[in-house]
């Protein structure tokens, strides 16, 4: 799941699956840590349970079209909002 891949990076938050090491290091050095607002398992793991408890009330799951026969909707690469959404991850 998007996010779970977090952790911090330089002492900031950062989607690790997105950030780019070239860009972030600092004089050839990288810090990681686990994120801060969850409780450490080991080394670079969090428990994510009060996370994923509140994600399954929001219903934060996929919702099966009413017919199998329906079409996903097609967002572009060059689309407005995906350019947007792409300028805001790392």
């Amino acid at each position: 799941m998007c996010g779970s891949w977090a952790m911090m990076v330089n002492g900031k938050p950062s989607w690790t699956c997105r950030t780019r090491v070239k860009k972030i290091a600092r004089d050839m050095s990288l810090t990681v840590g686990p994120l801060r607002n969850f409780p450490v398992i080991r080394d670079l793991a969090t428990d994510m349970t009060v996370f994923f408890d509140k994600w399954l009330k929001a219903e934060g799951v996929f919702h099966q079209p009413d017919s199998p026969d329906d079409e996903f909707a097609t967002i572009l690469p060059d689309d407005p909002e995906r350019v947007a959404a792409d300028a805001a991850i790392e």
